[in-house]
C-alpha cells in the first residue's frame, strides 16, 4: 500500500496482477477468487448492460455538395435512381434496424413520387411505399410544392425506420428513385443555374444510423 499526496487530497493506491486473490464475500459464505476473473465479470457487465441498454450502434453520413441534375421519367418502373443520394452501411450487429433520414437540396418537379429501396446482395426491395391505389402516383414521400421552379432552391426530408431482418456484417445499400411528370429535376442547384446572387447552391445529407 502506497500513499501519494496531491496538495490537500490523500489517495491511497494499491497494485494488483490478475492472479492476485480477492476475499469476496456473498450470503454469509466467504471465497476467494482471482482478480481476473473478476475483472473478466465485470466487462461482461458492462456488455451486456450496454448491449440491453444501448439504441445506437453507429452511423454512416453521406455529405452531397455537388451539383446534380437527373431526367425524370413518366412511368414507375423506369423510375430514375438518385444515384449521388446512394448509401451503404454494414451491420455491427444481427437483426437491429436502421433508421434513414434524407435532407435533399434543390428544385426537385413536385408532380412526382420518390420510392425507397433496400439493396442486399443486388435484391432490391420497396420499402415505406403505401398499398398502390388505381393511377395514383405512390412512394414513401413526395416533394414539396415549388412555386418558383426557376430561381429558388427547397428542401426535402424523409425519415423511416427500417428492419432488414440482416444477420453481422451485412452490406446494405439505400437507394432513392423518382418519377411522374416527365421533367428534368435538380439536386444542390436551381432550375436555372445562372452565375448570380439571385440562384442559390447548397448541399444535401443522407444519414444512416443503425439502432437496437
Amino acid at each position: 500500500m502506497s500513499t501519494t499526496t496531491i496538495g490537500q487530497i490523500t489517495a491511497e493506491q494499491t497494485v494488483y496482477n490478475g492472479n492476485d486473490l480477492i476475499e469476496i464475500e456473498t450470503a454469509g459464505q466467504t471465497k476467494k477468487e482471482k482478480l481476473s476473473v473478476i475483472y473478466n465479470q465485470a466487462y461482461n457487465d458492462a456488455v451486456a448492460y450496454f448491449e440491453n441498454n444501448n439504441v445506437t450502434w453507429q452511423y454512416v453520413q453521406n455529405h452531397v455538395i455537388l451539383p446534380y441534375s437527373y431526367v425524370v421519367p413518366a412511368t414507375r418502373s423506369s423510375a430514375v435512381e438518385l444515384t449521388c443520394l446512394n448509401t451503404s452501411i454494414t451491420t455491427k450487429r444481427a437483426n437491429t434496424r436502421i433508421q434513414i433520414d434524407y435532407m435533399i437540396s434543390g428544385e426537385i418537379y413536385w408532380d412526382c413520387s420518390f420510392i425507397l429501396y433496400r439493396d442486399i446482395g443486388g435484391v432490391l426491395t420497396e420499402i415505406g411505399s403505401p398499398v398502390s391505389v388505381g393511377n395514383h402516383k405512390y412512394g414513401i414521400a413526395s416533394p414539396d410544392h415549388d412555386p418558383d421552379y426557376d430561381s429558388t432552391m427547397n428542401q426535402n426530408t424523409i425519415s423511416y425506420i427500417d428492419s432488414p431482418a440482416a444477420v453481422l456484417g451485412t452490406l446494405i445499400t439505400y437507394r432513392l428513385k423518382l418519377y411522374g411528370t416527365a421533367n428534368t429535376s435538380y439536386i444542390n442547384r436551381t432550375s436555372t443555374d445562372t452565375d448570380a446572387a439571385g440562384y442559390e447552391r447548397g448541399s444535401s445529407n443522407v444519414r444512416l444510423t443503425e439502432i437496437k
